[in-house]
């Protein structure tokens, strides 16, 4: 007696192959799934990184700024741009040191940078210098500093002001404390958020000749 071969018919070649093109589609959008939550989460560490970058680097200069005698070199703050007097680390034949340099830190709203620009040496004392600055952030959407000065109301020892300029503003050299206020996007794509973050960096010297009361405390916010 011969053997019959038994054969799969059309209809359970088709209930497989759907049940095969759902387990397909299961495990494409598991993996898809993954790749989009490590994108996320890569863009996101890498604003919070250059955040810290750029707010260190800020608050390093203005811990260590001081005022300068003449009146053209005095500390200049304006709404998205400071430049004044302070000592930076600097790099000269392979070897580390600090150097008296005037620094100046500004928004290019049409590129969206955050750029620095330090004036070493003699430079730092010309008012014609043309060095150029170096990017220190990228993909700044905004940035925003104010300035602290002692208040007339003892109930608030401190207020706020949008810039500090020696010929219209206060009498003190420095001010008391510099809040920073940067947003930094992610990279241009669909669903790509903006990232807030708030810095308050008081001055040493600043808090000394700016009459009574401790400079404010320090503090870091970021919020989306």
């Amino acid at each position: 007696m011969k053997n019959r071969r038994s054969a799969f018919t059309l209809l359970e070649l088709l209930i497989a192959a759907a049940i095969f093109s759902v387990i397909l589609v299961s495990i494409y959008s598991a993996f898809q799934t993954g790749i989009l939550a490590y994108r996320k989460a890569d863009s996101a560490s890498e604003i919070y990184q250059a955040a810290r970058i750029a707010l260190n680097r800020l608050e390093s200069d203005l811990k260590n700024s001081f005022a300068y005698k003449t009146d053209n070199f005095q500390f200049e703050g304006r709404d998205n741009t400071m430049a004044f007097f302070t000592l930076s680390d600097t790099y000269k034949d392979g070897k580390e040191a600090i150097a008296v340099c005037r620094v100046k830190y500004e928004w290019d709203e049409a590129s969206k940078t955050l750029k620095r620009t330090p004036q070493i040496g003699l430079n730092a004392l010309k008012t014609d210098s043309l060095q150029e600055g170096y990017e220190l952030a990228s993909n700044v959407e905004d940035l925003s500093f104010e300035y602290a000065l002692p208040a007339a109301d003892k109930e608030k020892p401190y207020t706020w002001q949008q810039a500090w300029l020696q010929d219209n503003g206060p009498a003190e050299k420095l001010p008391k404390a510099v809040r920073i206020k940067l947003s930094l996007k992610e990279n241009a794509g669909q669903g790509s958020e903006t990232i807030n973050f708030v810095k308050l960096v008081s001055l040493p010297l600043g808090s000394e000749s700016s009459g009574e009361g401790a400079a404010p405390e320090e503090e870091v916010r970021s919020g989306e």
